[in-house]
């Protein structure tokens, strides 16, 4: 899981994208439980909005709208469609001696950008910040994981 960049995508409804990862690895993400959350989330209510999401090809994350308003990293896609945690696909890539510096930097950005995500989300009472579990990364990773 070192870098996963989304290379293909279909968007489904309602809320369900079916993604490939540039590793080959495939399949299908529900959403409907960060919709349920509302916030920036909310705007998936919107079908022509939901409809718009698309890669962004420089980080391979899966975007809507413009891609300023909501994004989700493509790690926390691959670990959805993976069913792998944080802690398991870190484990892996440091087994397979595939753990580089590169790596280590953009887990570091990912987890300061989804600390900022989740900071306005606690700030809009979208997400209770007492709740969340330090060291994973994933703000939409299954239940919610967070940084």
């Amino acid at each position: 899981m070192l870098s996963p960049h989304v290379v293909e995508l279909e968007v489904q409804e309602p809320y369900k994208l079916w993604l490939r990862f540039d590793d080959g690895t495939t399949g299908t993400v529900d959403l409907s439980d960060s919709v349920a959350l509302g916030g920036i989330f909310a705007a998936w209510t919107d079908p022509d909005f939901w409809r718009s999401a698309h890669i962004v090809f420089e980080s391979g994350a899966v975007a809507w709208g413009d891609g300023t308003e909501v994004d989700i990293c493509p790690q926390s896609l691959y670990l959805d469609v993976t069913g792998q945690t944080f802690d398991e696909a870190v484990r892996d890539d440091n087994e397979g001696g595939q753990a580089d510096d590169e790596f280590q930097e953009r887990i570091a950005a990912s987890k300061a950008r989804h600390q900022r995500i989740l900071g306005r989300l606690a700030e809009s009472g979208t997400v209770d910040r007492s709740r969340q579990v330090s060291g994973q990364v994933g703000m939409r990773n299954r239940k919610l994981r967070s940084v």
